[in-house]
């Protein structure tokens, strides 16, 4: 082969591998313009996808509080954040104002209350509308309506109101079962502290089964003690727990300032549920009575009655004509002088009833209270003169406070 020739193969050669590459080159670029279309394409629905997906998140999660509602309405409860208590409680929750006439003129009182029915009744603390002769009623929309007293039982601080609204702004709130509570329990108050309406404090169930004074000189028993900041204008309000139920009614605060000092107090729902329906129905309650003045025993009581029964309730004084009357109890009748008190000795000692322990005056009243009714017979177990007796006591109807 001349040398001219292999010039010439090597031209073609060349001019195929530059077509070649050509080609490949176009290819390569055709293809990566397919990919990148395909990419560009992919990117955009991922986006649209994103923007779907965080909307649908978002109603999912508003349907999770939905679903936690209706589950807390139905007995499925769940432990709920404090905002979503807020948001589940708030419509529930009104304000509570007062016209009531004073040596100063006519003023104004207001509290806190919360939605029983869809009926239009309203829940409230009795001293809130005491002795006013006119109240209205806020709701958080903000309508303000007239309302009338139903009924109301001053010995557990308890009133029920009742007014005529658009049944659509009533949201009634759900019970909880405040016989078990522990210490410790997280807890939620909302109310109107200062006419500051809608707020909500939280804090630790402090204490159980107290004891708070009320008219005629008896106590309301069983009562729970919290933390939550509660202050003038609460009084009314609910006490929920963790899962947004009602647990007891916001009532008292212990200070020396009239503001909260750390020590609030709440009547208790087992008390409210058994209090309101008898006030829807007869527009009062009647409490089971016994007719006694009765004290705590302690070491210096016992000893001055030379008896070994240190723990028990004392028997002071029986009331003529009452229940313990009829029964047969006794009373003290014997004066002395312990720690600067002068009390009558020498009455029965009841320790039980029905054959639960009485340690104290708190255990009778709270046994009492939470089990028996007017009319019901119950059995005393009493210690009298160093004997162990039982009495058979028909509890009558307490007094009308005087």
């Amino acid at each position: 082969m001349s040398i001219s020739e292999g010039r010439d193969r090597y031209k073609i050669i060349s001019i195929i591998l530059i077509i070649i590459i050509i080609l490949e080159t176009v290819g390569l670029s055709s293809l990566y313009m397919d990919l990148w279309g395909r990419y560009s394409s992919l990117y955009k629905n991922y986006d649209e996808l994103s923007s779907k997906l965080d909307a649908l998140s978002t109603k999912l999660g508003y349907l999770e509080s939905i679903m936690r509602y209706i589950g807390i309405r139905h007995g499925n409860y769940t432990t709920l954040t404090p905002a979503e208590l807020y948001n589940m409680t708030e419509r529930s929750v009104v304000m509570i104002i007062g016209k009531r006439e004073s040596v100063e003129g006519i003023i104004n009182v207001q509290g806190s209350g919360f939605v029983y029915d869809k009926s239009g009744h309203i829940i409230t603390n009795y001293h809130v509308i005491e002795d006013c002769f006119k109240i209205y009623v806020l709701f958080y929309d903000r309508t303000e309506v007239k309302a009338e007293v139903v009924g109301s039982d001053p010995y557990t601080d308890i009133a029920v109101l009742k007014v005529n609204v658009n049944p659509s702004i009533l949201y009634p709130v759900t019970f909880g079962d405040s016989s078990k509570l522990e210490v410790g329990d997280r807890v939620y108050a909302i109310g109107n502290p200062f006419g500051l309406a809608g707020t909500m404090t939280s804090g630790i169930i402090s204490g159980l089964r107290r004891t708070l004074p009320t008219v005629g000189g008896y106590s309301i028993v069983d009562v729970i003690q919290f933390d939550a900041a509660v202050n003038p204008g609460n009084s009314g309000g609910p006490l929920i727990d963790a899962h947004g139920r009602v647990i007891g009614i916001t009532t008292a605060i212990m200070s020396e300032t009239g503001t909260f000092s750390g020590v609030g107090f709440a009547v208790p729902s087992d008390i409210i549920l058994k209090v309101v329906p008898s006030i829807l129905k007869y527009g009062y309650y009647h409490h089971p009575w016994m007719g006694v003045q009765i004290i705590d025993m302690n070491p210096e009581i016992a000893k001055v009655m030379n008896t070994n029964y240190t723990k028990g309730v004392l028997v002071i004084r029986v009331l003529k004509d009452s229940p313990a009357y009829r029964a047969g109890l006794r009373g003290g009748y014997k004066e002395v002088t312990i720690d600067n008190s002068k009390i009558l000795v020498d009455g029965d000692i009841i320790i039980g009833i029905n054959g639960t322990k009485v340690e104290s005056v708190e255990d009778l009243l709270v046994y009492v209270e939470r089990n028996a009714e007017p009319g019901d017979q119950v059995i005393l177990t009493i210690v009298r003169e160093g004997k162990i007796l039982d009495l058979k006591l028909i509890l009558g109807i307490r007094p009308p406070p005087s």
